[in-house]
């Protein structure tokens, strides 16, 4: 397959790219190369990167600062960057249109002013995410630049980011049935035909900016996503969820990179990295068959600037494994285990015990740096240590990796860890919890109603209102 040019680097009826993958794969490296690559390649276009990672990495991969404002890149007049704040993007959303959401609400519902108020100062999740994706199709849409280049969050914030439009086009709905109690009373009361006002055409432009936004995402002459692995089993895992989501979404997907491929090297630790590495990268060309793979060398340096961001855009371009040696000076000798388990300040066991101690621990960190192997790792040495008592081990991350690192399926339901009693585990999923949480207020608003109403008649806008389900026809004008 060397020597064909990889479509995301080629295509130019292209105007929306999207990277994704797993949190430290190397999105942001691909799309900065990616961007770097076309702009050198067509002078005559302007292409823009854009970073929607609250972990924004722009920077650091250009090596100058970018930030919430659209920055030309130095010595490429064609090529520019932006690293979208969404925080403040929804802070914008609510104080452009947070009066009309309150007027909506106080037609709608029987809150009062204090509550209505209160209910609006809370963050709204992910709608921050989905307005800064908004503004991205806003841009692409507005044509000032001829490629839009977008680095996204990783796995998770990807899949509950392409969910967004149609949870907002459910609450736009909702919004609408509040206020069609309001339509009906003004026509009834009123004795008049109703006027729509600026609650409509809220409503008319969230729902055209949506639109849009679904209409360029499904566009495969003009959007691509390309999602970027490595070869290991846990991103292997998160890849084929990713591309199944992306199928089932009906997004178009060509390429597949695969980042980091270690070349034979004359050192003992590249070579059985190499070894480890060639089984994966046979899963992955079997698994991934449908797909064009293209395979990136782990370049001997750190793919930040110009220069560096070249040689890794060439080597997309090569997608082979050409030899790089070790820069010099540097070995491979790995630390012996016996040595990290004695040096360390204040012995081997103290940070050990002061974890035991504790009732909740929390991993955080860059994606990819390995968080869910030291949460899982740490679960099972301190059950261990813990005879008798009860451990669980949980995970938040849309993009769950518990199953894979612990060799079992854990799904969203308390699940014992094989081989290591006492120990627990439990892949959340926020969403299924919401539903099963709306399931159990829709049978508490239907006892409520029902007791309220005695059964003589019925609240046609109020009842379906507070469930989220759909005016009955009969319920008269909305």
């Amino acid at each position: 397959m060397a020597g064909q040019v990889p479509s995301f680097l080629g295509d130019e009826s292209l105007k929306l790219l999207l990277f994704s993958g797993k949190g430290g794969v190397g999105k942001t490296t691909v799309a900065a190369a990616t961007g770097l690559y076309r702009a050198d390649q067509e002078p005559e276009r302007k292409v823009l990167v854009v970073s929607t990672d609250p972990a924004h990495s722009l920077s650091d991969s250009f090596d100058q600062p970018i930030g919430d404002e659209i920055r030309p890149i130095a010595g490429m007049p064609n090529l520019l960057a932006l690293e979208m704040d969404a925080g403040r993007r929804l802070e914008d959303f609510k104080r452009q249109h947070g009066d009309v959401l309150k007027i909506i609400a106080d037609r709608g519902t029987y809150f009062d002013q204090e509550d209505i108020a209160n209910f609006f100062d809370l963050s709204l999740p992910g709608l921050d995410e989905l307005m800064a994706v908004i503004e991205v199709a806003d841009i692409v849409r507005e044509g000032q630049y001829d490629l839009v280049i977008l680095d996204t969050a990783p796995t998770g914030h990807t899949l509950r980011l392409l969910a967004l439009p149609q949870l907002m086009e459910d609450w736009i709905r909702v919004l609408d049935l509040m206020l069609g109690k309001h339509r009906y009373m003004a026509t009834v009361i009123g004795r008049r035909r109703y006027r729509p006002d600026e609650t409509d055409a809220f409503l008319e432009h969230m729902s055209a900016d949506l639109g849009r936004l679904r209409a360029l995402l499904s566009d495969a002459n003009a959007t691509e996503f390309v999602p970027v692995t490595i070869p290991e089993a846990m991103s292997i895992e998160e890849m084929a969820r990713l591309l199944e989501a992306l199928a089932n979404l009906r997004l178009r997907v060509r390429t597949v990179v695969v980042n980091r491929v270690i070349s034979r090297r004359e050192c003992p630790f590249c070579e059985a990295r190499r070894r480890g590495q060639e089984r994966h990268l046979e899963e992955i060309e079997h698994r991934f068959s449908a797909w064009d793979l293209v395979l990136v060398p782990l370049l001997p340096q750190e793919v930040r600037g110009q220069e560096t961001l070249g040689r890794y855009a060439q080597a997309m371009l090569d997608h082979e494994q050409p030899p790089s040696p070790l820069p010099p000076g540097l070995t491979a000798t790995p630390l012996p285990l016996s040595r990290l388990t004695r040096e360390g300040k204040g012995g081997r066991g103290d940070g050990v015990r002061v974890l035991a101690q504790q009732q909740l621990i929390l991993f955080g960190g860059k994606g990819g740096v390995g968080k869910t192997t030291v949460a899982a790792a740490t679960a099972l040495h301190l059950t261990r240590m813990n005879e008798g008592k009860k451990t669980l081990l949980f995970s938040t991350d849309p993009a769950h990796s518990l199953s894979d690192s612990l060799g079992q399926e854990i799904g969203n339901r308390l699940t014992p860890v094989a081989g290591a009693e006492g120990l627990f585990a439990l892949e959340m999923e926020a969403t299924e919890l919401l539903e099963e949480l709306k399931q159990e207020y829709v049978a508490e608003i239907d006892e409520v109603f029902d007791a309220l109403l005695g059964g003589s008649f019925d609240a046609p806008f109020d009842r379906p209102v507070m469930e989220g389900t759909h005016l009955p026809d009969s319920a008269g004008p909305g």
